[in-house]
């Protein structure tokens, strides 16, 4: 490869920041969660959401930064009704079971919009069949986190883009339930595409590899980032912690911006694995913030911990090495530091933004 080409190669961080920069935050995979009860012929279908997540699918007049209010939904209640009627069905041995009743509970809002469905079938079924067709006409990989209750039993189950329909049998054991790799495949694809989609994620990897690219200094770098997020993840999730989301968000758009500020001055960076380490506790926060309102217990929760952090783990992995393969065949150059220097300045304008975005939304 020639030097034009090598140069226009190792600009390739900054015309990946101006193609995205316009984005108000970076987007990343979706979760909801499911609870299914059985009562004689009636199935009870209970879904919790992102409220704003909610409200996109719903296509709801909503400023970017202002909270979702409870009257943003109850304006709307038709198109809640008709959004989640249509998205959701359930079929029994008898044919399918229509829907009797929506309720909506509001009690986690402004965070979480929450809706219990009331479906009727013919008869007390034997076996039923639930489809889940909402959230992915706006977010691809979005996943539903679900189980079935079923007296002493709990039945797993995710669905996704490739997986909409599950079935079972309700009086055998629990040879119907979704087999443990799928489950813990489909949550460790949500796991890397939360980090592959979420654009303050990547911006921070690169401003923190960008500056010392090299392989220990990178090693000890992504290792204590990723030990710390592990730690902080799982402290929150099995409640020894309860970090406050919004702020945790604020915090980890300044964790990016001290980092490139760094890069800027070139300075502490032979401790940048300790900056890396102590970024990466809040960044375990943000993590847990995907899945902290969906209230997984038992093996399940311990299926859902794992399977997620494999996935951030490899979806970080593959984000280093795409950055380090390509800015390798530049390092040596002596343009190299301004390109370091130019492209921190792009990534902390990004992240001044969100500070003042993130900030306003508290």
């Amino acid at each position: 490869m020639n030097a034009r080409l090598r140069r226009i190669a190792c600009l390739l961080p900054a015309l990946l920041w101006l193609a995205v920069a316009h984005a108000a935050l970076g987007e990343s995979a979706t979760v909801t969660r499911s609870d299914v009860l059985l009562r004689g012929d009636q199935v009870v279908f209970r879904l919790a959401s992102s409220a704003r997540n909610l409200a996109t699918a719903l296509k709801l007049d909503t400023e970017l930064t202002a909270p979702i209010e409870k009257a943003d939904f109850e304006n709307k209640r038709a198109s809640l009704e008709s959004y989640l009627g249509d998205g959701l069905r359930v079929v029994s041995e008898e044919g399918a079971c229509p829907l009797v009743s929506v309720t909506p509970d509001y009690r986690g809002m402004p965070e979480i919009m929450a809706a219990t469905m009331a479906f009727r079938c013919a008869a007390p079924p034997h076996r039923l069949t639930l489809a889940f067709d909402l959230f992915f006409e706006t977010d691809p990989t979005h996943r539903n986190l679900g189980e079935v209750r079923l007296d002493e039993r709990r039945l797993s189950f995710v669905f996704d883009r490739e997986h909409r329909q599950f079935a079972f049998d309700i009086a055998i054991d629990r040879e119907s339930e979704q087999s443990w790799a799928a489950r813990f495949m489909s949550i460790l694809i949500l796991g890397f595409d939360h980090i592959i989609g979420g654009l303050d994620h990547i911006l921070f990897l690169i401003v923190l590899a960008i500056a010392r690219l090299r392989f220990w200094p990178v090693v000890k770098a992504v290792t204590a980032f990723a030990v710390a997020h592990t730690v902080t993840m799982g402290m929150a999730w099995f409640g020894v912690i309860d970090p406050p989301t919004r702020i945790i968000d604020v915090l980890l758009a300044v964790a990016i911006a001290f980092v490139a500020v760094q890069n800027m001055t070139n300075r502490g960076m032979a401790w940048r694995w300790v900056v890396a380490f102590a970024f990466g506790l809040l960044h375990g926060l943000g993590f847990y913030n995907v899945l902290h309102a969906l209230d997984f217990e038992g093996a399940d929760a311990a299926t859902i911990l794992l399977a997620f952090n494999l996935g951030i783990e490899l979806g970080q992995l593959a984000i280093v090495g795409a950055v380090a393969a390509l800015l390798l065949w530049c390092r040596d150059r002596d343009w190299y530091p301004n390109l370091v220097r130019g492209v921190s300045l792009l990534i902390l304008i990004a992240s001044g933004f969100w500070i003042i975005e993130r900030s306003l939304a508290v």
